[in-house]
């Protein structure tokens, strides 16, 4: 759920969202001669997120940077992160995505326990 509240003016429009999501997923180490996978883990997921963000579409430069909130209320933990893109005329552009852990578990899988980094650059076809 989303929801644009007000103009920025030149900046963007101020947009706010909010979401659940609930999912259960097992999640397997498959060694590449042994043939036997083994169970990492097994866990269903509760997230209730929140975005809070300017987004601005048309002319030349178009922007959409996000501040997001995520909690797990069935494994109480969460995560706090910046999602940015910006475009050139719909066509070039990046995005750029930084999440972090709010609480470091040693238990958990590997993209789960701190921070990371995307990087990943666009190029669309319109037609």
């Amino acid at each position: 759920l989303k929801r644009r509240w007000f103009n920025l003016a030149d900046f963007g429009l101020f947009e706010f969202g909010a979401g659940f999501s609930n999912a259960s997923a097992t999640h397997y180490n498959l060694p590449a001669f042994s043939g036997a996978p083994t169970e990492i883990d097994a866990a269903a997921e509760q997230y209730v997120t929140t975005t809070i963000g300017v987004e601005r579409t048309g002319g030349l430069l178009q922007h959409h940077i996000n501040g997001i909130f995520g909690y797990d209320i069935a494994n109480s933990n969460g995560y706090l992160g910046v999602k940015a893109k910006f475009m050139m005329s719909g066509t070039f552009g990046f995005e750029f995505r930084i999440f972090t852990a709010l609480m470091y578990d040693q238990g958990a899988t590997p993209y789960k326990k701190d921070t990371y980094m995307v990087f990943s650059p666009i190029f669309r076809v319109n037609y």
